[in-house]
Formats: structure tokens, sequence, C-alpha cells
């Protein structure tokens, strides 16, 4: 079997982490918790819960922009522990079995740490370090949305 293939049938494994020193984790789950408003910091036209209740187990949201959409199902959520965790259902941009795990951490006095894990089959035209530039753009913008909404 040729080692390309053999890359391709791993498993990815991947996490980015954003630090927000101006932002207490209370602020950034503002914005982050609410699983049914991504568009809010993601560069999406659409984010909205399509089943079940928002920020339960069991909901399912559809996530679009242009051409793109993702319909991703809530398996845990912890306002107390400002965690999360979310699998893709179905989509057009090639996920078969994906997981992802978001939480958010004090970090120093008045700051926080964002962490953004997941565990996914490989996808066609997708790198794994490809994928996790992408989430750590899409952390970028979170900490600007947030800052945004507090009027920082």
């Amino acid at each position: 079997m040729p080692m390309e293939s053999e890359s391709k049938s791993k498993k990815w494994v991947g996490r980015t982490t954003a630090c927000f020193p101006a932002t207490t984790v209370v602020e950034a789950w503002a914005i982050a918790g609410n699983f049914c408003a991504a568009h809010k910091w993601l560069p999406l036209d659409t984010c909205c819960k399509i089943e079940g209740e928002e920020n339960e187990p069991g909901c399912i949201r559809l996530c679009g922009s242009r051409l793109n959409w993702v319909k991703e199902r809530l398996v845990t959520f912890d306002p107390v522990g400002h965690t999360y965790a979310y699998e893709i259902t179905e989509s057009n941009m090639g996920f078969g079995n994906y997981l992802s795990f978001v939480k958010l951490i004090p970090a120093g006095e008045e700051g926080c740490q964002v962490e953004w894990a997941f565990e996914a089959d490989p996808v066609d035209g997708w790198t794994k370090d490809g994928l996790v530039s992408y989430m750590q753009t899409a952390l970028e913008a979170m900490e600007k949305a947030i800052l945004l909404n507090n009027g920082k």
C-alpha cells in the first residue's frame, strides 16, 4: 500500500488555542457559548437552529456560506464549565466522521484561553494543517467579535 493511502487512513487529531488577555471567560462565553450563533464570529452567511432546543445536546444547526454548508449536532454542553462538543452530521465539503471540542478557561486576572480541538477522518481537498490553520483564523475572528461586542 502506498504511503499516501496509509496517511489518508489515519484519523486527524488537532487542536488550536488562543489567549484573549483582555476578555474574561464570561465575556467570551457570551459569544462562543451560543451554539446557533457561530456566524457572529466565523465567516459564515448563516448559522441557525434547524432541530432541537438551542444549547441543548441534540440541537442541530445549519451553517453556511456562499457554496458550502454543514449540519452540526451538539453532543455535550456545559455552561458552568464553559465547554461543549459537536459533530458534523452532514456537509457538502467532504467531512465524514468529525467531532470537535470547545473549551474556555480563565487566564490571568482578566483574560481567558480558548481551546478548540477535533478528531476527524481525513477530508479530500483539505490537509490537517489547513484545517488547524482555518480554526486558528476563526479564533482570531472570535476575539475581534468579543471585543466589539464588549465595546473594547
